[in-house]
C-alpha cells in the first residue's frame, strides 16, 4: 500500500506498482470493457483489443509466477517472450494513436505548436 499511497505524501510512482495492481486500476478506473474471455482468462490469439493485450500480459505473469518451477525451456521462453513483446508493442501503439488523435482537435498556437514539436522530437 506504501507504493500506492506513499507515507512521504509524495505522489505515487506508477513505475513501482505491481502488475496485478496496474491490471486492477486499468480495468476499474479506465472504464474499459473486458475482453471476450473476461479479465482473468487468456484471450483468443485473434483478439487484438487493448483490453485483450492487458489481460494477456497479466495471464502470462500469473502463469510464470504461480508455476511450481521457475525453469522454462529455451524454446518455450522464446515463444512467451515474443507473445509478451507483441502485447506490449500493441499497447504502446494504441497509446500513441490515442495521443495523436487527441492532437487533431487541439488548437494550434505558438505554445501548443512548440509542445507538439517537443513531443514529436521525444517520440523520435
Amino acid at each position: 500500500m506504501g507504493k500506492f499511497i506513499p507515507p512521504s505524501g509524495d505522489p505515487p510512482d506508477s513505475a513501482t506498482f505491481h502488475l496485478t495492481l496496474l491490471h486492477l486500476l486499468i480495468r476499474e478506473i479506465c472504464y474499459v470493457q473486458a475482453p471476450l474471455t473476461g479479465w482473468h482468462k487468456m484471450p483468443a490469439e485473434d483478439e487484438e483489443s487493448l483490453e485483450a493485450n492487458v489481460t494477456r500480459i497479466k495471464c502470462y505473469r500469473d502463469e510464470l509466477c504461480h508455476s511450481v518451477s521457475t525453469d522454462v525451456p529455451k524454446n518455450k521462453f522464446e515463444d512467451k517472450w515474443k507473445k509478451i513483446t507483441a502485447a506490449l508493442e500493441a499497447i504502446e501503439i494504441h497509446v500513441y494513436r490515442e495521443k495523436i488523435q487527441s492532437l487533431k482537435n487541439d488548437s494550434i498556437d505558438h505554445r501548443t505548436r512548440q509542445e507538439v514539436e517537443d513531443q514529436v522530437e521525444h517520440w523520435r
